[in-house]
């Protein structure tokens, strides 16, 4: 005993004999006093001590009042960006609900269950377990009664198939919940629109990932005024991400659009969103890159990378690796891009993002030009190709093959090969392929040209032309 009111257990066995003395009721009656008196005694820091309290109330055998407060112990930890442990506490959470009985809880047991369910499919989806995120989405559309609910369920389930390319699924899954949303309010019903906003934004990343600008057109401009009348700021603030217009322009950046791009990061910056700052730094990023300002893409890369890294958002890694390697390859930084291959690799397998794998394989390819090992160019190159070619012809990850396809051209070339070496030609100047400098693509047209007439001579000089011009503008 060290005072009046604390005792000091020197040895574990210590405490764990006297606690088996106590009676059940006892015991329960105890437990219910220290979560009475952790909630009394903490008001203002409740979160920091939720997983206690509901601790011991499920040692009360007090489920309700347990589930309430392994909610926010999930919160809090989900805040922390501790994914494993918020998932674990959610899923004991589930386990207890198990246990309540459904009379007289009936409408409070369905409405937890939605609410569990919700926030379980967040976490799963955040850390790319795709199809577990959907099963919890698909219980919580059993438990919910509200078209709005509903309708951001059968979203969030839609969005989950949207990484793994099943673009089909995604669709129907919005179509359905465009559906369970309803027709338009005949009052301003403010929640209604704003789950409709939700809905627009990703509806709009699906036709991004298709390459599909008219879609996307429409979709911004329908929203406009509803985000301008019932829009939250930060609905507004992202909605018009910049990567939604590359499509437009062909993945170009032009001296307007990277002005629009500072405005749209500025605004973002200023609400301080701690779950959207990771990735509004990689969009920014992202935006640099094509529009040639390398030093600070590459800085921006690496803030967003950190986010990504100690929130656990692996798609985000991914993203991250895949174009901070491309911005040290614009730079020619060969030795940047050969370390950076084997992190880039690793962040697209665990984010299972097969393009990403195709992009880190077509900058082996190109190291290995640098390096004049002609094998593993043309094995990394192949690997590459082959890889994008499960994925939709204008698919938005797909679009730079350049990237690959270069350094196979100007091997092709060292060897005489002009029927593989225009075979490339033909691929990169694709109309869903991003756009080159218009000199590049004059001479690769001519190339092509001199192909098609039979004339090698030609082919060979103007290949060679555009070799130079390949690397002059860092494409090679």
């Amino acid at each position: 005993e060290h005072d009046a009111t604390e005792y000091d257990f020197s040895h574990d066995k210590i405490r764990e004999v006297a606690y088996a003395e106590l009676s059940q009721t006892r015991r329960r009656w105890l437990h219910r006093r220290v979560a009475q008196a952790l909630v009394v005694r903490h008001p203002s820091n409740i979160e920091a001590f939720s997983g206690k309290i509901a601790n011991h109330y499920e040692m009360a055998q007090m489920p309700q009042e347990a589930i309430l407060y392994y909610m926010l112990a999930a919160k809090a930890a989900q805040h922390l960006f501790a994914n494993a442990e918020a998932i674990s506490t959610i899923r004991r959470a589930l386990q207890l609900l198990d246990t309540v009985p459904v009379i007289d809880t009936s409408e409070w047991k369905k409405e937890i269950t939605a609410k569990l369910h919700e926030n379980l499919g967040d976490l799963l989806h955040f850390t790319a377990q795709y199809d577990e995120a959907r099963a919890a989405y698909g219980v919580g559309q059993t438990a919910v009664t509200d078209p709005i609910s509903l309708c951001r369920l059968q979203r969030k389930t839609g969005s989950t198939y949207l990484p793994q390319h099943h673009y089909d699924q995604a669709l129907q899954q919005f179509e359905q919940a465009k559906s369970s949303l309803g027709p338009e309010p005949t009052t301003s019903d403010v929640y209604w629109w704003r789950e409709w906003i939700d809905l627009q934004q990703e509806r709009k990343y699906l036709f991004y990932w298709l390459n599909e600008w008219p879609e996307i057109s429409a979709i911004l401009e329908e929203s406009r005024p509803i985000l301008a009348r019932y829009g939250t700021p930060k609905q507004r603030a992202y909605f018009f991400d910049p990567t939604m217009f590359l499509p437009r322009d062909r993945y170009t950046v032009s001296d307007e659009m990277m002005n629009n791009t500072r405005e749209w990061f500025a605004a973002n910056a200023a609400l301080n969103d701690p779950t959207r700052k990771g990735s509004v730094h990689f969009i920014f990023g992202f935006t640099l890159l094509w529009y040639g300002n390398f030093a600070e893409a590459e800085e921006m890369m690496q803030t967003a990378l950190t986010i990504a890294e100690q929130t656990g958002d692996l798609t985000l890694c991914a993203r991250c690796h895949t174009y901070l390697t491309i911005t040290y390859r614009k730079q020619h930084l060969v030795e940047k891009v050969r370390d950076h291959i084997a992190p880039s690799l690793a962040a697209a397998e665990a984010a299972t993002m097969p393009e990403y794998v195709a992009t880190a394989k077509a900058n082996m390819a190109w190291v290995a030009w640098c390096e004049g090992d002609a094998q593993l160019v043309q094995e990394s190159g192949r690997s590459a190709l082959t890889l994008w070619q499960t994925l939709p012809p204008g698919h938005a990850s797909v679009v730079s093959q350049w990237t690959a396809r270069f350094p196979m051209m100007a091997l092709a070339l060292t060897e005489s090969n002009f029927g593989e070496a225009i075979s490339h030609v033909q691929a990169i100047l694709e109309p869903h392929q991003q756009k080159l400098p218009q000199a590049l693509t004059t001479v690769l047209e001519n190339a092509l040209r001199s192909w098609q007439q039979n004339q090698p001579a030609k082919t060979a000089k103007h290949l060679a032309q555009a070799l130079n011009l390949a690397q002059h503008f860092r494409y090679l």
